[in-house]
């Protein structure tokens, strides 16, 4: 089985190209390597699940038979936003699971680490339905609404 690559590869990409688009700089292939440390591999793979899934956008220039999926003019789409944490998440369910993530990613503690990786894979096995309803009651509570 392979595990998840959302923390070590896809998510670092993300932050990266937010990072770059907020400075205004351009974003390629080479400049997300330098950013996150990711090689040319694990790079390409990421970028290329991030694109197909609607996160990335850009213009593919990948070379048949070359090195790996590359893009120019690289920039962010509403849900790798909403992933980074720019824009809120019309999904309360998955801005937890966003959030916890992100937490687990950079918590340096292995007590808190395995706590909220808990609390996480807890967050997903009850379900999306369950997981947004009692998401939305404890809201409605803490704001005092019915």
């Amino acid at each position: 089985m392979v595990g998840s690559t959302w923390e070590d590869r896809e998510l670092p990409l993300l932050d990266a190209i937010g990072r770059a688009e907020e400075r205004g700089e351009p974003v390629s292939n080479e400049s997300l390597m330098k950013a996150t440390g990711l090689d040319v591999r694990r790079t390409s793979l990421g970028l290329r699940a991030l694109f197909d899934d609607g996160y990335i956008t850009g213009a593919d220039v990948s070379l048949h038979g070359g090195p790996g999926f590359e893009l120019v003019g690289i920039r962010l789409l509403g849900p790798g936003r909403r992933a980074i944490g720019q824009w809120p998440s019309s999904d309360e369910g998955r801005l937890l699971i966003a959030i916890l993530e992100q937490r687990i990613a950079n918590v340096s503690d292995p007590a808190e680490r395995t706590g909220l990786e808990q609390l996480r894979d807890a967050a997903l096995g009850v379900g999306h339905e369950v997981l947004v309803s009692v998401l939305s009651a404890f809201a409605r509570s803490t704001l005092g609404l019915p």
